[in-house]
């Protein structure tokens, strides 16, 4: 059996050790500002902040509610559809896209077109 060299065995055992310690933890950059509770029906999944147009948008499965970011209150509820999990706004050409599982949906929802700032 061969010895390992004095560097090499040295490299492994700080190695060893370096890995063996226990993380310390970072500074927290994020904090809790301000909490909303969503009634309604419906989960929800992925939101979208529009932060030009000072809207948020909840997908809720079967409905979009808009909030306004400041007040946290809901400005619009948009029904009639099915199985949304995300938003996406393109203000350039004032329109709101939709995606979700049921049948695989995506599409743009023209119904996003008055609240969308």
């Amino acid at each position: 059996m061969r010895r390992l060299s004095c560097p090499i065995s040295t490299a492994l055992l700080v190695s060893t050790l370096v890995l063996a310690m226990p993380a310390k933890p970072h500074a927290q950059a994020y904090h809790v500002v301000k909490q909303t509770v969503l009634g309604g029906e419906g989960g929800w999944d992925y939101v979208t902040v529009d932060p030009d147009a000072h809207r948020i948008y909840v997908p809720r499965g079967t409905h979009v509610q808009v909030l306004d970011e400041s007040t946290h209150k809901v400005i619009a509820d948009i029904p009639g559809m099915r199985g949304i999990h995300g938003v996406a706004i393109v203000p350039k050409v004032n329109r709101g896209f939709v995606t979700g599982n049921a049948c695989r949906t995506q599409g743009i929802h023209s119904s996003l077109s008055p609240v969308l700032g």
